[in-house]
């Protein structure tokens, strides 16, 4: 079920017990959600490195060798990783490198010595790096190709308290309750009180929760067997 950004506003009063308090504004409650969203999303990414990611396809031509993360939608992130000629028999992994590494000869003249991701052998003479919101390709003489960048997508958040076509991000829904009791926390800030404590006792809970269940989720293997009796 899609959740607004009213039924968040209103789980968070009255997780602190404040529906009729004129203390704390409409404003102050979506900004306290919407910290609550950020916090949550990385959370969330973080737990579920596998499986948490967006990806786009591009190409460069020419003399070009980056690529403007800004235009990716839903809007990124964090990079996780750069293929080239994807969907082909060609498709490479190329490996990341740091500033320093630019114009190495090592740098990209043995690069295959990596071992392979899986059955993507290391791409032996490019490699990426993301500076500010662009993802670079190095030697750029030799960075014309089509790619595709797997990373990890922004939360979408909402406007102001009134925004109605925002809803949260459905892969976020399922730890809506983490939201409602970490907004109504921040409701609390100016008090120290016995519901704040039991908030940070169940939040803590939950984010245990969520390293958990991404290790199920990611790994079903290693679920422990409980067999079926006999």
């Amino acid at each position: 079920m899609a959740v607004a950004i009213a039924d968040l506003i209103l789980a968070a009063k009255q997780t602190a017990d404040k529906i009729d308090d004129d203390q704390i504004d409409d404003a102050e409650w979506y900004r306290h959600i919407k910290n609550a969203i950020v916090e949550l999303h990385g959370w969330v990414a973080n737990a579920y490195r596998d499986t948490f990611y967006a990806t786009h396809d591009f190409t460069l031509t020419g003399s070009s060798s980056s690529f403007d993360l800004t235009t990716l939608t839903p809007t990124f992130r964090r990079v996780k990783g750069v293929d080239s000629d994807p969907d082909t028999f060609n498709r490479l992994a190329l490996r990341p490198f740091n500033f320093q590494e630019r114009a190495a000869y090592m740098g990209y003249s043995f690069a295959w010595w990596g071992l392979p991701i899986k059955a993507i052998p290391w791409c032996p003479n490019r490699r990426y790096h993301v500076l500010g919101s662009n993802l670079q390709i190095q030697p750029q003489e030799i960075a014309a190709a089509n790619y595709r960048v797997y990373y990890v997508p922004a939360p979408t958040l909402p406007t102001g308290p009134t925004d109605a076509a925002w809803h949260l991000d459905t892969n976020l829904e399922r730890w809506v309750e983490y939201l409602e009791l970490q907004a109504g926390r921040r409701g609390l800030w100016r008090e120290e009180s016995d519901t704040r404590a039991t908030l940070d006792v169940r939040l803590q809970e939950m984010r245990a929760d969520m390293l958990d269940d991404a290790v199920q989720d990611e790994n079903p293997h290693t679920i422990t067997d409980v067999g079926w009796g006999g």
